[in-house]
C-alpha cells in the first residue's frame, strides 16, 4: 500500500507540462497532448486520438481535458491555473493572472461537462464518464511504470532520479519571465525583446503602473469563451436564467460608475466583473447598490473621495473586501452588496 501511495505521489509530482502553441508546440487547444506526450516519450496524436475516441464512445473526455488544462502548469512555470486560483492574488505576477483568468473558465467548463454526466446517470452517461477516468488512470500508471523519470530539462521542478532518456526541448519557449527548465536562459519580458538587460528582467514593465494590481486582460482562448457562451444559451433555454444586462452578462466585463446617476444594480452570469469607482465624486446623497456575479471573478475599484461600506458574501470562493474604505471622509456614504455564487470577490487597496 506504501508503495502505491508513494507511485501515486511521484505520478503527481512528475506529471507532464502543457506545451502550448505559442511556446512552440504543435498544439491544436491547450497543449494537454503535446505535454503528455512530450513526458512519457510517445506520439501526441495518440493522445489526442483517445482523447476523441473516449469523447465519442464512453464520453467524459472533452471533461477530463479540461481538468488536465487545469492542473498541468504551462512549460517553464511552477504553476498551473488551478494553483494560481488558489494563490494570494496580490502576489502573483502578469503571466500568472492570465493563467488565473484562464483557470476560472476551465472550471465553469470541468463543472458543466461534469454535470452532464450526473444529469444523464439514469442512462448511463455517469457511469461512462467514471470508465473513462478510469481508463485514463490506468494508461497514466502504465505510462509511468514505463517512464517513472521525466526526460531531463521538461520539468521545473528538479527530480532525484537521473533518466536515460534523451530529449531536445531547447526549441520551447518558456513562460514569458522565467527560466528555461534546461538551465537556460529566461525568455525576456516584453519590454527587452532582444535580451540585452537580463538583470533588470525583475522590474515592472514600465508602461503598467506599479502600485496597482494589472489590469484586467481579454481571455485569449476564444474556444474557452464559445465553451461560455454555449453553457450560457443552455442555461437560459434550460432554467430561464436572465441578467439585467443581457448583451454583456459573459465575458470580462468593466462597469464603471463616474457619477451618481450612473450608480445602479449589477448582475453578471459569468466570467470576470470589474467594478470601477475610482472616478465617483462626492454624493449628494446615501446609496445602496448590489453587485450580483453567478461565475468568475468580481473586482472592485473603490472611490477615492466617498465613503464607502462593503457588504461581501461568496458561496464558493475567497472574498477580500474591507467592511469600510475612506471612513474618516465625511459626507454621504455609498453600500455595496457583493454577492458571487461561485468565485473570488477582490477589493482593490
Amino acid at each position: 500500500m506504501d508503495n502505491f501511495e508513494s507511485t501515486l505521489k511521484e505520478m503527481w509530482a512528475t506529471r507532464p507540462p502543457r506545451i502550448p502553441k505559442d511556446q512552440g508546440g504543435n498544439a491544436f487547444l491547450g497543449g494537454v497532448c503535446e505535454g503528455i506526450g512530450a513526458r512519457y516519450q510517445i506520439d501526441p496524436t495518440i493522445v489526442r486520438i483517445i482523447f476523441v475516441i473516449t469523447t465519442l464512445t464512453f464520453g467524459g473526455g472533452l471533461a477530463l481535458y479540461l481538468a488536465m488544462w487545469l492542473v498541468m502548469p504551462r512549460f517553464g512555470m511552477p504553476k498551473s491555473p488551478w494553483d494560481s486560483i488558489n494563490a494570494n492574488k496580490a502576489a502573483l505576477n502578469p503571466t500568472e493572472l492570465k493563467e488565473r483568468s484562464t483557470g476560472w473558465w476551465l472550471v465553469v467548463g470541468v463543472i458543466f461537462f461534469g454535470m452532464s454526466f450526473t444529469a444523464g446517470s439514469e442512462g448511463g452517461f455517469f457511469f461512462s464518464g467514471l470508465f473513462t477516468a478510469a481508463l485514463f488512470f490506468a494508461g497514466w500508471y502504465l505510462l509511468h511504470q514505463r517512464l517513472p523519470n521525466p526526460p531531463e530539462g521538461l520539468l521545473v521542478t528538479d527530480h532525484a532520479e537521473a533518466t536515460t532518456v534523451t530529449a531536445d526541448f531547447s526549441s520551447l519557449t518558456p513562460a514569458e519571465g522565467y527560466p528555461h527548465p534546461d538551465g537556460g536562459r529566461p525568455s525576456p519580458p516584453s519590454w527587452d525583446p532582444l535580451g540585452t538587460v537580463p538583470e533588470l528582467w525583475s522590474l515592472p514593465d514600465p508602461e503598467e503602473p506599479a502600485p496597482t494590481p494589472p489590469k484586467k486582460q481579454g481571455n485569449a482562448w476564444g474556444w474557452v469563451l464559445g465553451v461560455g457562451a454555449i453553457v450560457a444559451a443552455l442555461a437560459y433555454g434550460t432554467f430561464g436564467v436572465s441578467t439585467n444586462f443581457s448583451d454583456e452578462g459573459m465575458g470580462d466585463v468593466t462597469y464603471t460608475m463616474s457619477t451618481e446617476e450612473s450608480l445602479k444594480d449589477v448582475t453578471h452570469e459569468m466570467g470576470t466583473l470589474t467594478v470601477d469607482f475610482s472616478e465617483l465624486p462626492r454624493l449628494d446623497q446615501d446609496h445602496e447598490i448590489t453587485v450580483t456575479s453567478d461565475m468568475g471573478e468580481i473586482e472592485i475599484i473603490p472611490p477615492t473621495d466617498v465613503r464607502t461600506v462593503f457588504d461581501c458574501e461568496t458561496d464558493l470562493g475567497d472574498e477580500n473586501c474591507p467592511p469600510v474604505v475612506n471612513d474618516d471622509i465625511e459626507g454621504k456614504t455609498l453600500t455595496v452588496h457583493v454577492h458571487n455564487s461561485m468565485g473570488e470577490i477582490f477589493v482593490r487597496s
